[in-house]
């Protein structure tokens, strides 16, 4: 991996903005959908919520 992690994404401008914007948005996304999923496993572990969908089982 070559990505330096700490430095905001090479942006030319072409797609304009800032890359720190796109940066903050993904982590914010991200957060929420952690969030999401935090509370649909509380909800699980209390035994309350919809149950997931069985998945197909695909015969070999």
């Amino acid at each position: 991996l070559t990505q330096h992690t700490g430095l905001p994404p090479r942006d030319t401008g072409a797609a304009g903005g800032n890359p720190w914007d796109k940066r903050e948005q993904a982590k914010a996304a991200a957060q929420a959908r952690n969030q999401q999923a935090a509370k649909e496993r509380a909800d699980a572990a209390k035994g309350k919520g919809k149950k997931p969908p069985k998945k197909p089982v695909v015969p070999r």
